[in-house]
């Protein structure tokens, strides 16, 4: 069955997508996420209980006709652009006629009469009733007859498919561009457009909200697993009397921190090519290499391996290229007046690890409950300022129109 993405220029549907999503000419800011009921659906689209109050999540792409029309322009397809794929297109449409009319046995003079003096004013016209009364064309249902003849073309297709016309309705036109270009020329220009990527997002077929769905969020997806570290040492320690539980306790909490530092860069720089680019720029190691011209599509096919292994091999607990990196590439900045409480943390993790909860001068590291909460305070304070950062960076500008 599949699922499907549907455009639709003031309610009337232009143009769908089935288990891809195409945004044409939309951009990431065009985005929204809201409750509708299930009865509020379009009704060209979709068949409803109009007593169906039960609520769903829409995810949409959503603009006004004034705001189509100016990037189709800059697209380069204007009302001149239109104009010279209506005439083309009528007289391909004639000849198909005319060969049917022979092959079939079928009488299509009279739509090609419509064709031969067509005026692409008067189709304009028509097209606007046509969206404005909501009348469509569907091969699956009876047809329904028209007064208007050029109305009765348009929405009843002949017995078979123009080869070339990409849209549903008998417009003359090439391209799925200047028939969004007519529609919108001939409703209002306040008139919504927009794509609803619903059914796609639901069923999996598409990430494209993601980052919204993350930035509407108290924190970012990787917070919640920080946060559900640190809500299970908390549970440890309620019950924790000797000092090797309480020493583990308190090391976790740095190694938490260090999750979170690492999955977060690396889940930002593999996910979105500006900061790929960021990362790669900045990495000393990266600057160090010298590479061929020969090798550059090489690279270009390895790189994210290689920015993956080299954030796998940073060290996270190593503050100093840690704020360094973070803002560089995600332009992060790190709470300056609790790193040198972490940084003693730390050390005292380093010794826990490696000197088996001893000093560096023999002494036995002493570890108390209250130890472990205040580390633990600190550390979330730190990390809550660095996810609002991260999660206010998450929806990446668009171009300029």
């Amino acid at each position: 069955m599949g699922s499907f993405a549907h455009f639709t220029i003031d309610g009337y549907p232009v143009a769908w997508d089935k288990n891809h999503l195409n945004t044409w000419y939309f951009k990431k800011k065009d985005r929204d996420i809201f409750k509708r009921k299930v009865s509020e659906r379009n009704r060209l689209i979709w068949s409803i209980n109009e007593d169906d109050d039960e609520e769903e999540t829409c995810y949409i792409y959503r603009i006004n006709a004034k705001t189509l029309i100016k990037r189709l322009e800059l697209a380069g397809y204007d009302m001149n652009r239109v104009q010279l794929e209506f005439k083309k297109t009528s007289v391909k449409m004639i000849e198909e006629l005319n060969h049917f009319t022979k092959e079939l046995g079928l009488d299509y003079s009279k739509q090609s009469e419509l064709l031969k003096d067509a005026n692409l004013n008067d189709w304009l016209q028509r097209l606007k009733v046509i969206i404005q009364k909501k009348h469509q064309g569907d091969q699956w249902k009876d047809p329904v007859s028209h007064e208007d003849p050029i109305i009765d073309f348009m929405v009843n297709k002949p017995n078979f498919a123009f080869e070339d016309s990409p849209v549903d309705l008998t417009f003359p036109c090439e391209s799925f561009e200047a028939f969004f270009r007519a529609v919108a020329e001939v409703v209002d220009p306040e008139a919504i457009c927009e794509i609803d990527a619903t059914e796609l997002v639901l069923g999996g077929w598409t990430n494209n909200f993601d980052d919204l769905i993350e930035y509407r969020q108290p924190n970012t997806n990787i917070y919640g697993n920080f946060s559900t570290a640190i809500e299970n040492i908390k549970g440890l320690l309620v019950n924790a009397e000797n000092q090797t539980l309480k020493r583990l306790l308190f090391a976790n909490v740095i190694t938490s921190m260090e999750s979170y530092l690492s999955d977060t860069i690396k889940k930002n720089v593999l996910g979105r090519p500006a900061l790929l680019r960021r990362f790669v720029e900045s990495n000393q190691q990266l600057k160090d290499k010298k590479s061929n011209y020969s090798d550059v599509f090489k690279i270009m096919d390895d790189i994210e391996k290689i920015v993956s292994q080299l954030i796998d091999e940073t060290l996270f607990h190593n503050l100093s290229k840690t704020i360094s990196l973070y803002k560089s590439v995600l332009d992060v900045d790190f709470p300056t007046e609790s790193m040198s409480v972490i940084q003693k943390a730390i050390s005292q993790r380093h010794d826990i690890v490696h000197r088996n909860g001893k000093t560096i001068g023999g002494d036995d590291l002493e570890i108390s409950n209250a130890d472990v909460s205040s580390l633990i305070d600190t550390i979330k304070e730190v990390i809550d300022k660095i996810d609002y950062q991260v999660k206010e960076g998450l929806l990446d500008d668009d171009e300029d129109e």
